[in-house]
């Protein structure tokens, strides 16, 4: 039995193991983004089972000190709106560590399938999303499209499986804004000259993520009617390099990344496509040559870690050829011959192939500098340029025989061509100014400027020809029967200026919770 020294003893070692585990409190270190190594500022660190919690500065540092004696091991908490929470279990040797925080991605709920339809097991409507590199990936399948990816978010369809166009909440497609690195870019999709279907111009292998909302725009985005997509870059600041070659059944692709010297970075992609080899093999319609091409690139200058310049070019062309079979068309009509009416029958050959191109060219830089502690800059100037060119080609010729007029016939040629040609030209400055004034409270202003220049070129250049021996049988007459509107040309130049402005308020009340106030005009 355990005497009453037995017991003594046994707590005074209690009380010295409790001793030797009660330390004061000193603890530093740095909060990061996982993924691009970034600073995270203002993110929330709290320790269980105390009273100490402690806020990252703008450079995403924070510090704990107390005096009071905490029992180790320690479990500290850090949280980040947009990441997953973080639980480390800190020792008393730990005085100094870097935390890396996940971004959250948007997991997809299940999808249970009967005969006859399809059940959503639970659908919770979300009006922003934010997907990983990874993710990406994962939800394009085989079509290895970006856009394929935000089909599947809540809220968003499409109505055609072979386009990767699509609509929100009921929206029409064109009612989305689309940003590479907060740069809009205007009509971004492969083969234009299909109304159903449809390819997104980014390259999947250079992305680094994918920011989408479906609703609630802030001020800054104001004039956003059904959705806002913010699709970034990875950059090459300090990675060895990489080089992937990938070929699927759509296109095949190039891609190299990595560092010059230890401030820039670059990441360079080109495609190039597959589907006419595809269809010209299967013979489903060998008079169809349709091609499309891209290049982009992103080149990154790190100047200083409070200045930041960023320069993406993107190009993408379109190449379409429609080769004319002859198509044949046989009837009837009365015509007057020599004063009196007769019977004609006709036999027409048309042949009429198209010819299209099409071409997009965005020039973007994007410029971040700190100005302050809590005052940052940033800017963005744009230019885009967008061409469409189509030809449709005339090579006709209809044969006229008389049913009481035998000996009479005539020929009617319409050769030529018709070109419409459409440019598009955007200049953009944007500047945002953003104050954080405390932890919880941060005020955002700017502005816009754009310029939208269009032009629009139409030319005809037809020759009608007839060939008869009807006014002087047994002679043979050609008459050109070409008029004025067989050969116009009418040019059309607009021009658009807008500018515009912005103030909002950023108002952090809980971990999760977010208020967003502004005005724009």
């Amino acid at each position: 039995m355990f005497t009453r020294k037995t017991y003594i003893l046994i707590g005074m070692l209690c009380l010295f193991g409790a001793n030797i585990n009660a330390q004061e409190l000193k603890l530093s270190g740095k909060i990061l983004d996982a993924e691009n190594h970034q600073p995270l500022p203002f993110a929330s660190l709290i320790i269980e089972k105390t009273n100490y919690s402690s806020i990252s500065n703008d450079k995403g540092i924070f510090y704990f000190h107390a005096k009071k004696d905490v029992e180790y091991p320690i479990n500290l908490q850090v949280s980040y709106v947009g990441y997953e929470k973080q639980s480390i279990k800190i020792s008393k040797s730990d005085t100094s560590i870097t935390v890396y925080m996940q971004p959250k991605g948007y997991a997809l709920n299940e999808i249970s399938v009967f005969a006859k339809q399809i059940f959503m097991a639970s659908k919770n409507e979300i009006s922003s999303s934010t997907l990983s590199s990874n993710q990406v990936r994962s939800l394009s399948g085989l079509t290895r499209d970006p856009f394929r990816s935000i089909q599947l978010l809540p809220g968003v369809s499409s109505n055609n499986e072979t386009s990767a166009k699509y609509n929100v909440r009921g929206g029409n497609y064109d009612e989305n804004i689309v940003l590479i690195n907060g740069i809009e870019i205007y009509n971004p999709f492969h083969i234009k000259e299909a109304p159903m279907a449809s390819v997104g111009i980014f390259n999947i292998d250079m992305v680094k993520s994918i920011n989408f909302s479906a609703g609630g725009f802030n001020a800054e985005y104001g004039n956003a009617l059904s959705s806002l997509l913010n699709i970034e870059y990875e950059s090459g600041v300090n990675k060895p390099f990489e080089g992937k070659f990938d070929f699927n059944f759509l296109d095949m692709s190039v891609l190299a990344r990595g560092s010059i010297g230890n401030r820039a970075g670059y990441n360079i992609g080109l495609r190039k496509c597959n589907l006419g080899y595809l269809l010209k093999a299967s013979h489903v319609k060998p008079e169809i040559d349709m091609t499309y091409y891209d290049y982009q690139s992103q080149f990154d200058f790190q100047f200083s870690s409070d200045n930041k310049l960023k320069l993406n070019i993107i190009y993408s062309g379109d190449d379409y050829n429609q080769k004319a079979d002859s198509k044949i068309l046989t009837g009837s009509v009365y015509k007057s011959v020599n004063g009196s009416t007769d019977i004609a029958r006709y036999v027409s050959n048309l042949r009429r192939p198209v010819i299209a191109k099409f071409r997009n060219l965005l020039v973007g830089v994007v410029s971040e500098n700190k100005l302050s502690d809590n005052i940052d800059s940033k800017a963005y100037i744009s230019l885009y340029n967008e061409l469409e060119d189509e030809s449709l080609l005339f090579d006709d010729e209809a044969k006229y025989s008389y049913t009481y007029n035998s000996n009479f016939w005539e020929i009617q040629t319409y050769k030529g061509n018709t070109t419409t040609l459409l440019e598009t030209n955007t200049f953009s400055y944007k500047h945002d100014l953003t104050w954080k004034a405390t932890p919880f409270f941060s005020l955002k202003t700017g502005f816009n400027y754009k310029n939208i220049g269009f032009s629009s070129y139409d030319v005809a250049d037809l020759q009608k020809q007839l060939t008869s021996n009807i006014p002087v049988y047994p002679s043979v007459t050609v008459k050109d029967e070409s008029d004025a509107s067989s050969n116009d040309t009418s040019t059309v130049n607009l021009d658009t200026y807008r500018f515009e402005g912005y103030l909002q308020g950023t108002f952090n009340i809980l971990n999760n919770l977010t208020l967003n106030t502004g005005v724009k005009g």
